[in-house]
Order: structure tokens, then C-alpha cells, then sequence
């Protein structure tokens, strides 16, 4: 648990933005699903949907290069991993 930590101890500034606006897109991306549950009129979900989902693109899209290449080398493998353990299991 505390290599985790010292490894973001290890990040330089703007590394660290990256990794902030990454945060943020992937909190906007949870959010859009809730939307639909909040006692708003249906122009105004539309509204809070399409915001979320714009702001959650342009932060994403923003991160990556801020982050680095190793940064989103490591997020890719990290996909990879995720995505080969969905593959076994739903085949």
C-alpha cells in the first residue's frame, strides 16, 4: 500500500494535473447515469447529461497529455488486463 503512495509522491506537478483532470472525467462518466434520477424537468437532464458527458470528454482528452507516455502506457496495460478478465469471463 505504500508503494502506491510513494509512487504518487514521485509524479511531477504537471503530471499531477493530469492525473486531477483524469480523476474528474472518470467522476463526470459516473455521474451521467445518475442524472436521470434527479427530480429535474427532462430539458434540464438533457442539459446536466450532455454538460457531463462534454466535460468528461475535454478532461479525459486533456489529461492524457499531461500525464505522459509511460503514465498512459500504464493505463493502457491497465485496460488490457481489464478488458482480457471481462473477455474470459462473458465467453
Amino acid at each position: 500500500m505504500l508503494d502506491r503512495y510513494a509512487r504518487l509522491k514521485r509524479l511531477n506537478p504537471r503530471q499531477r494535473l493530469g492525473c486531477v483532470l483524469l480523476g474528474l472525467s472518470v467522476l463526470a462518466w459516473a455521474g451521467v447515469p445518475i442524472v436521470p434520477f434527479l427530480p429535474l424537468d427532462l430539458a434540464a437532464k438533457g442539459a446536466w447529461t450532455v454538460g457531463l458527458l462534454i466535460f468528461a470528454e475535454i478532461t479525459g482528452w486533456s489529461a492524457m497529455p499531461l500525464l505522459g507516455p509511460e503514465i498512459v502506457a500504464l493505463l493502457r496495460n491497465r485496460w488490457l488486463v481489464i478488458k482480457a478478465w471481462f473477455k474470459r469471463i462473458f465467453t
